[in-house]
């Protein structure tokens, strides 16, 4: 499906980690239409979820984006949103064996930032790429143009 200028999710997704955003917010900015979410009501959410879920050694990002967006796109019942979540992350799963970014990357980006060692940033962009393809893919299997979300 074509949004976004006609771009799809997916490339709206990598535009904006490519031009900066982490991952997970880059599957928000390209799921809001779908979601009915602004800024504001997206910050919202986020600041809870996200420690909730730990610092980004123990959730990827992409995951957490994702789970945001089924939180939101399930219906008014949390049952459904556990739902979609359980399923995204099973199908996630399928083909990695960890749901944290330092697994996934092995790396632990925190413990990096302003560190002297070295980060192969392209590998890192590499894996990044992939794992927003990934959950776009995922993403638009388990919700597509269904959200029912009162943003």
């Amino acid at each position: 499906m074509v949004y976004h200028g006609g771009m799809t999710r997916t490339e709206t997704a990598l535009q904006y980690f490519d031009e900066g955003c982490d991952c997970g917010k880059a599957l928000l900015h390209a799921y809001e239409p779908v979601l009915s979410l602004n800024e504001k009501t997206r910050e919202k959410y986020r600041a809870p979820f996200s420690q909730l879920l730990g610092s980004p050694a123990e959730c990827c990002e992409v995951v957490s984006g994702a789970l945001e967006i089924l939180a939101h796109a399930g219906t008014a019942s949390a049952a459904s949103s556990a739902d979609l979540a359980a399923r995204f992350k099973a199908r996630f799963m399928t083909s990695h064996t960890s749901t944290r970014c330092k697994d996934l990357l092995g790396y632990d980006l925190g413990e990096l930032r302003g560190s002297p060692k070295s980060i192969d940033t392209d590998a890192v962009d590499h894996v990044c790429h992939d794992l927003i393809i990934q959950a776009c893919r995922i993403l638009d299997e388990l919700i597509g143009d269904k959200a029912a979300v009162t943003g």
